[in-house]
């Protein structure tokens, strides 16, 4: 398969402090928006989780308190329902 397409993981984004941005085009498909938009969000969750938990690791840049600022700007977020 040739996917031109880049694929990133959500420890990579944090890493590079990259931007990332998500249309899933809830209004024409809400069914597979809802899908692929819980499976993002709940990945970046156990990301944010395993953060939580051991740290922040693998030369990521930190402030003096240790604490890497990640910031969230979701729009139609109540599409996620997590069914």
């Amino acid at each position: 398969m040739s996917d031109p397409r880049s694929v990133f993981d959500w420890e990579q984004v944090i890493r590079k402090r990259g931007v990332v941005y998500i249309g899933l085009d809830a209004l024409s498909d809400g069914v597979v928006a809802s899908a692929v938009g819980n499976s993002m969000f709940a990945d970046l969750v156990s990301v944010a989780g395993h953060i939580y938990k051991h740290g922040m690791h693998g030369g990521l840049p930190t402030r003096a308190d240790g604490k890497l600022p990640i910031n969230l700007h979701c729009d139609e977020f109540n599409e996620l329902d997590g069914r």
